[in-house]
């Protein structure tokens, strides 16, 4: 049976430098979109730091939030980063796992240390501490053109990489 998803060492140390390039996403940002399952089983997404610490990709969460409850309940989660121009996209990532629950304490002051080191704040120490168990990545390198340089990885699975092209016409995606 495969792992549910690994931590962000392991997914580095599988995938290389697809993990750098969405390693990078994260620390440029230094956010993303999350989603979660509400109990009713729509999606939810949510707005959340998001942050590597210690080869780990965390997200802290107020623990009384919807998104919070929506975790402890079911720990699938999916992440993409912001996409900031709609013509010029560049580059982006979407991740898919698990949310696991971080209780260390040496784990959740470096965590807090990187936060406050980027954003100015600390997170109290009720709130929800998660480590993101990578189960499937993908980033996209758009070019102006139309053109997307896209690589895929599933647990159990190596890198793919396609070369991709909007066909507006088709009405969705070919390979170049």
């Amino acid at each position: 049976m495969a792992k549910p998803g690994l931590v962000w060492a392991e997914f580095a140390a599988e995938t290389g430098a697809l993990a750098n390039d969405i390693a990078g996403l994260v620390e440029r940002y230094g956010f993303g979109l999350v989603g979660t399952i509400r109990r009713d089983g729509t999606p939810r997404i949510s707005a959340v730091e998001t942050h590597l610490v210690n080869d780990d990709l965390m997200v802290v969460m107020i623990p009384r939030t919807r998104k919070a409850s929506d975790v402890r309940r079911d720990d699938r989660i999916t992440m993409q980063s912001p996409v900031l121009d709609a013509g010029a996209p560049g580059a982006e990532y979407k991740l898919r796992g698990r949310a696991a629950i971080v209780n260390d304490a040496e784990a959740r002051g470096a965590v807090c240390r990187a936060i406050e080191a980027r954003s100015g704040w600390r997170p109290e120490k009720t709130w929800l501490f998660l480590s993101v168990l990578v189960s499937e990545a993908t980033h996209f390198s758009w070019s102006a053109d139309g053109g997307c340089d896209l690589r895929s990885w599933k647990v159990g699975e190596r890198v793919e990489r396609r070369m991709l092209r909007l066909d507006a016409r088709l009405g969705g995606y070919r390979s170049d």
